[in-house]
């Protein structure tokens, strides 16, 4: 396998990039028949469902709430009805970036061994959405929901197919880069 040198900079201390310098963290990564091998662990729940619905689905289904004479004084719930759960999107989303070696641990491992630095880099960077990931997901009764759309609207599948789209848009709009300009941008055919 091909290892590849990767260090994550700080803006203060870019000066200290001579050879041996103690502010450089030099991360085990590797590049194995072309997939990127990040040795990370995470503890969170793999069989959690991850409520996962697009936009385009909860807007339709607001559309027929409102048009509905039985919407008044009730409550509606959108949800999945086939969740994935966090592994599998877990591994959806690893199959898009081309990442292998990511595992989901039980948390005592780590006192076990330590979070490395790459472990803790990435939770620092994904910390808003832990609560998603480490704490179980309340089940919201959906029945008024289902008796207004019936069979009308195909819920969509979350499958690797539909997380590869996302994480191309994700990639081609900058997500989280820069402020997203009102655009389309085309991913295989189908507007996100």
């Amino acid at each position: 396998p091909r290892q590849v040198a990767m260090y994550i900079l700080r803006e203060r201390v870019k000066k200290h990039l001579y050879k041996g310098s103690p502010y450089l963290k030099p991360l085990d990564i590797r590049l194995i028949n072309g997939k990127l091998c990040l040795p990370l662990r995470v503890s969170w729940l793999k069989d959690k469902p991850l409520n996962l619905i697009p936009i385009d689905y909860v807007s339709e289904i607001i559309f027929k709430i409102f048009q509905s004479q039985n919407s008044f004084n009730k409550t509606f719930y959108v949800i999945n009805q086939n969740p994935p759960s966090v592994e599998k999107v877990l591994k959806y989303t690893c199959a898009a970036l081309n990442i292998s070696t990511f595992q989901i641990v039980d948390s005592k491992e780590f006192f076990i061994k330590p979070k490395t630095f790459l472990e803790r880099f990435l939770l620092r960077n994904v910390r808003e959405y832990l609560p998603y990931l480490e704490i179980p997901e309340p089940r919201f009764k959906d029945g008024n929901t289902l008796q207004i759309i019936k069979d009308v609207i195909e819920p969509p599948v979350i499958d690797s197919d539909f997380i590869s789209k996302l994480v191309t848009y994700c990639v081609q709009s900058k997500w989280g880069k820069e402020i997203i300009k009102y655009r389309e941008i085309e991913t295989d055919n189908v507007s996100v």
